[in-house]
């Protein structure tokens, strides 16, 4: 990384007050319109769309991260022609300029190149001979500064709308090219790392769920397998139903009135909108819980969406929307992890009933595969290696994310300054 490029600011270096803060006395203060235009993307019709070809960047494959092609609808290749001027390319700069998610910004990659833009999606165009670098206007739009100045400028009723007038009075603190592409250098150093860091947590997660299919059908070191109510299995495994392997305890929502935001009593938990990567995060806390989940139970959302899971780090009331699972006589890892894996079942009776839940007598009944006890243990501690392999990298992301945080405020206000002499 290039972040060695960057020094605290010396003594020397003299501010100036500007509307939009203090600045470096060889900084200018630009009026975006001076710089770009926003371009707005073609009308097509929904007659030109087929299911494959040249993608169509609609308002809802613009994402904070960049653009994905989610559910995306393309039109025929012949007809690239026609649209030249909406022919996207790489470092674009696109913003949703309608809608409930109006200001949403995402940076167009190779990847999802060639492509063109929807009506209702905007890019921002740099004019010509601007003194201004694609990198260093990407990074500086990025910011919540940017987003917060822009909907504040939008035009409209109950839902804002962006306009090419809507930037003209937003000001921007301009460096020198020279400064302008090192201090893009050095944003675009921790981006790549984030990059990468994402990258790793997909693919870690790609190995564990092919993992977790062998592990949990096939099992360690197995040649014979037999027909089950699960598919195959190991002849040496049994099937066993939850209830058998594990106390159960339906949540029940307590009283709003003894629940609060404040710290009072024990952390409660409602559903599924609670669950992290594998623990929940407390939002409400209860002074007179109906249904408690002790610390190290397997926590299951009940309600849509059902099956997922986490585990409760501490004592915790439990909500209507969970279950908590204890298990008995089984390693508890590994139940963990089988019901992660099995939970499909749960799924498909949920998605057969009227509010997509599953009651107490669904969950007791799920079928899971046991194993001998050494070789649970064995196979929730290889899964439980690639768990901790996650963990790691999702820390690691995270410090990469506050470091962009913080250089972005800091480099992009000339509180530090690039170093001359790279």
């Amino acid at each position: 990384m290039v972040i060695r490029q960057v020094s605290t600011l010396n003594m020397g270096t003299k501010f100036k007050r500007t509307p939009i803060g203090d600045l470096p006395v060889d900084w200018e203060v630009v009026r975006l319109n001076d710089l770009l235009d926003l371009q707005g993307g073609y009308p097509f019709q929904s007659n030109n769309f087929q299911d494959n070809g040249i993608p169509v960047v609609r308002i809802s494959n613009v994402k904070p991260k960049g653009i994905y092609l989610d559910n995306c609808v393309y039109i025929q290749k012949e007809l690239l022609e026609n649209y030249k001027e909406y022919l996207l390319e790489d470092g674009d700069a696109l913003i949703a300029m309608s809608g409930a998610t109006t200001g949403k910004i995402g940076i167009v990659s190779k990847d999802v190149l060639p492509a063109v833009f929807n009506q209702r999606v905007g890019r921002f165009r740099i004019k010509n001979n601007a003194r201004i670098s694609k990198g260093y206007l990407n990074q500086i739009i990025l910011t919540n500064n940017f987003k917060t100045q822009l909907l504040l400028n939008a035009a409209g009723g109950a839902q804002p709308n962006v306009s090419g007038n809507n930037i003209e009075k937003i000001e921007i603190a301009l460096p020198s090219s020279h400064e302008q592409n090192k201090i893009t250098e050095i944003l675009m150093s921790v981006d790549n790392a984030l990059e990468k860091s994402s990258d790793v947590i997909k693919k870690t997660k790609q190995l564990k769920k092919g993992l977790m299919q062998q592990l949990l059908t096939r099992g360690i070191g197995h040649n014979k397998f037999k027909n089950s109510s699960i598919g195959k299995i190991p002849i040496e495994w049994d099937v066993s139903i939850l209830y058998d392997i594990a106390e159960i305890e339906m949540g029940q929502s307590p009283s709003s009135n003894d629940c609060n935001q404040e710290g009072v009593g024990i952390p409660f938990y409602q559903g599924n909108a609670d669950f992290g990567e594998l623990h929940p995060k407390a939002r409400y806390w209860c002074d007179k819980p109906k249904k408690i989940a002790k610390q190290g139970d397997i926590l299951i959302s009940v309600r849509a969406p059902v099956g997922e899971i986490n585990i409760a780090p501490h004592e915790s009331c439990i909500g209507r929307g969970l279950s908590a699972i204890r298990p008995k006589n089984i390693d508890k890892d590994y139940l963990f992890y089988a019901i992660a894996f099995y939970k499909t079942m749960l799924i498909n009776i949920a998605q057969g009933s009227t509010f997509e839940s599953v009651n107490g007598k669904e969950l007791k009944n799920l079928n899971l595969p046991i194993p001998k006890r050494e070789e649970q243990s064995q196979i929730a501690e290889i899964l439980d290696s690639i768990d901790k392999s996650i963990e790691n990298e999702h820390a690691y992301k995270q410090v990469l994310e506050q470091l962009k945080s913080t250089l972005m405020q800091s480099l992009l206000t000339g509180k530090i300054r690039v170093t001359n002499n790279v």
